[in-house]
């Protein structure tokens, strides 16, 4: 079998900004675990890597979410389904990958948990802001960041923000009186109505020592909508 390497087709001379490594700035993502227990604990290490994928998970929902909520206020409704359907499988990931957290035992945890201080996901901003995009607004939840003013300020604007629910014309139209003349939902339009209800349902239920398992749980089947 030919080596690959011998291809003269692969590009082995990159520079740094145009190698894989330099386009996902491998060597800063890599770096940016640093356990604080001290010796090192061994599990300390994929404590932290849990959780910085799952802020990167996080980040894209955000990402996705904004869209959607875009798209839903201005009645786009195909390209909506498929963002949630993105969705519904982050959230999927989200809540695989705690499979890995669960090989750490409670005696192991509690052998580093001291190092961590008062750190907690409580304090996840990210997630804090899924839950405003989902229309879940609790203004006492914004002191958790109150030392940080830039996302207190990110923040902030979300929460005053008007939620899709409140100006979308998929939710406005269950609020009008039904008349004779008055037009049925598009069954697309029914769907989106549902899984963006669906989303602040289990993001306002979800515990807080495991939202991210229970808003997965009860994800909107988007991508079933989408093929209505």
């Amino acid at each position: 079998m030919p080596n690959p390497i011998n291809d003269p087709g692969i590009i082995t001379e990159l520079a740094a900004d145009t190698s894989y490594g330099g386009y996902l700035c491998l060597e800063r993502l890599l770096s940016a675990q640093l356990p604080r227990s001290a010796p090192a604990h061994h599990d300390e290490m994929m404590f932290i890597i849990q959780h910085q994928t799952s802020e990167l998970w996080m980040k894209l929902m955000i990402h996705e979410l904004s869209a959607a909520i875009v798209h839903v206020r201005a009645d786009r409704l195909g390209p909506c389904f498929k963002i949630l359907a993105r969705v519904k499988q982050i959230q999927r990931q989200l809540f695989e990958q705690w499979a890995v957290l669960e090989t750490l035992t409670p005696s192991e945890y509690a052998e580093f948990r001291d190092a961590l201080g008062p750190a907690s996901g409580l304090q996840s901003f990210q997630f804090r802001a899924i839950e405003f995009l989902l229309g879940n607004k609790n203004a006492r939840m914004l002191d958790v960041h109150r030392h940080h003013a830039k996302i207190h300020a990110w923040l902030q604007g979300l929460l005053e923000a008007p939620s899709a629910s409140a100006r979308s014309p998929l939710s406005s139209w269950g609020r009008r009186a039904p008349t004779a003349s008055s037009p049925r939902p598009a069954p697309a339009k029914a769907c989106a109505r549902s899984s963006m209800r669906s989303m602040r349902r289990c993001a306002s239920s979800a515990p807080r020592a495991n939202s991210i398992r229970s808003i997965s749980s009860c994800a909107p089947t988007a991508s079933a909508a989408a093929s209505r």
